[in-house]
Protein backbone atom coordinates (compact mmCIF):
# COMPACT_ATOMS: atom_id res chain seq x y z
CA UNK A 1 0.00 0.00 0.00
CA UNK A 2 1.14 3.52 -0.78
CA UNK A 3 0.02 6.58 1.14
CA UNK A 4 0.09 9.96 -0.54
CA UNK A 5 -0.37 13.07 1.58
CA UNK A 6 -0.85 16.64 0.52
CA UNK A 7 0.42 19.33 2.86
CA UNK A 8 -0.38 23.02 2.59
CA UNK A 9 2.18 25.47 3.90
CA UNK A 10 1.12 28.66 5.62
CA UNK A 11 3.09 31.57 4.14
CA UNK A 12 3.04 33.54 7.38
CA UNK A 13 4.04 30.83 9.86
CA UNK A 14 6.00 28.52 7.55
CA UNK A 15 4.17 25.55 9.05
CA UNK A 16 2.56 22.84 6.93
CA UNK A 17 -0.70 21.00 7.61
CA UNK A 18 -1.86 17.75 6.00
CA UNK A 19 -5.09 18.36 4.07
CA UNK A 20 -5.63 15.28 1.86
CA UNK A 21 -4.70 11.61 1.82
CA UNK A 22 -4.78 8.92 -0.86
CA UNK A 23 -4.15 5.24 -0.15
CA UNK A 24 -3.58 3.01 -3.16
CA UNK A 25 -2.06 -0.26 -4.28
CA UNK A 26 -0.07 -0.16 -6.55
CA UNK A 27 0.52 3.48 -7.49
CA UNK A 28 -0.33 4.26 -11.10
CA UNK A 29 -0.10 7.69 -12.61
CA UNK A 30 -3.67 7.72 -13.95
CA UNK A 31 -5.11 6.97 -10.50
CA UNK A 32 -3.03 9.82 -9.05
CA UNK A 33 -4.22 12.12 -11.85
CA UNK A 34 -7.81 11.17 -11.02
CA UNK A 35 -7.31 11.91 -7.32
CA UNK A 36 -5.51 15.21 -7.97
CA UNK A 37 -8.17 16.21 -10.53
CA UNK A 38 -10.94 15.64 -7.96
CA UNK A 39 -9.06 17.63 -5.33
CA UNK A 40 -8.45 20.47 -7.78
CA UNK A 41 -12.14 20.53 -8.75
CA UNK A 42 -13.15 20.67 -5.08
CA UNK A 43 -10.75 23.56 -4.38
CA UNK A 44 -11.78 25.41 -7.57
CA UNK A 45 -15.47 25.07 -6.68
CA UNK A 46 -15.15 25.87 -2.98
CA UNK A 47 -12.96 28.96 -3.42
CA UNK A 48 -14.13 30.00 -6.92
CA UNK A 49 -10.60 29.88 -8.38
CA UNK A 50 -8.59 27.97 -10.96
CA UNK A 51 -6.11 26.36 -8.58
CA UNK A 52 -2.55 25.84 -9.74
CA UNK A 53 0.11 25.20 -7.10
CA UNK A 54 3.23 27.34 -7.24
CA UNK A 55 5.47 24.59 -5.88
CA UNK A 56 5.17 20.83 -5.47
CA UNK A 57 7.64 18.83 -3.40
CA UNK A 58 7.82 15.13 -4.16
CA UNK A 59 9.96 12.15 -3.20
CA UNK A 60 11.36 11.72 -6.74
CA UNK A 61 8.82 9.08 -7.72
CA UNK A 62 8.30 8.90 -11.49
CA UNK A 63 4.60 8.11 -10.99
CA UNK A 64 4.00 11.24 -8.92
CA UNK A 65 6.04 13.47 -11.20
CA UNK A 66 4.19 12.24 -14.30
CA UNK A 67 0.80 12.85 -12.65
CA UNK A 68 1.74 16.32 -11.39
CA UNK A 69 3.15 17.44 -14.74
CA UNK A 70 0.12 16.03 -16.55
CA UNK A 71 -2.26 18.11 -14.45
CA UNK A 72 -0.11 21.24 -14.05
CA UNK A 73 2.38 21.21 -16.94
CA UNK A 74 3.44 24.84 -17.12
CA UNK A 75 3.55 26.95 -13.97
CA UNK A 76 4.24 24.50 -11.17
CA UNK A 77 7.82 24.33 -9.90
CA UNK A 78 8.81 20.80 -8.95
CA UNK A 79 11.24 20.18 -6.09
CA UNK A 80 12.51 16.97 -4.55
CA UNK A 81 12.24 16.25 -0.85
CA UNK A 82 15.64 16.85 0.77
CA UNK A 83 15.34 13.75 2.96
CA UNK A 84 14.72 11.52 -0.06
CA UNK A 85 17.58 13.15 -1.98
CA UNK A 86 19.95 12.48 0.94
CA UNK A 87 18.76 8.87 1.10
CA UNK A 88 19.44 8.43 -2.62
CA UNK A 89 22.90 9.95 -2.24
CA UNK A 90 23.72 7.67 0.67
CA UNK A 91 22.65 4.61 -1.34
CA UNK A 92 24.80 5.70 -4.28
CA UNK A 93 27.86 6.81 -2.29
CA UNK A 94 29.31 3.35 -1.95
CA UNK A 95 32.89 2.17 -1.47
CA UNK A 96 33.12 1.40 -5.19
CA UNK A 97 31.59 4.68 -6.39
CA UNK A 98 33.82 6.76 -4.13
CA UNK A 99 36.94 4.73 -4.97
CA UNK A 100 37.77 4.30 -1.28
CA UNK A 101 38.17 0.53 -1.06
CA UNK A 102 41.83 0.72 -0.05
CA UNK A 103 41.43 3.48 2.54
CA UNK A 104 41.27 3.06 6.30
CA UNK A 105 37.89 3.30 8.03
CA UNK A 106 38.67 6.83 9.24
CA UNK A 107 39.80 7.93 5.78
CA UNK A 108 36.64 6.42 4.21
CA UNK A 109 34.46 8.26 6.71
CA UNK A 110 36.28 11.52 6.02
CA UNK A 111 35.90 11.07 2.24
CA UNK A 112 32.16 10.40 2.59
CA UNK A 113 31.75 13.51 4.75
CA UNK A 114 33.63 15.58 2.18
CA UNK A 115 31.40 14.37 -0.62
Amino acid sequence: MYLYTIFVKNRDTGLAVPVAFFLTKPPQWHSLVGWLTELKAAVDSRFNINYEPNVVITDQGDTEIKAILHLWPSKTRLFYCAWHVLQAWQRQLTVVNLNIGGLSADARKKRREEV
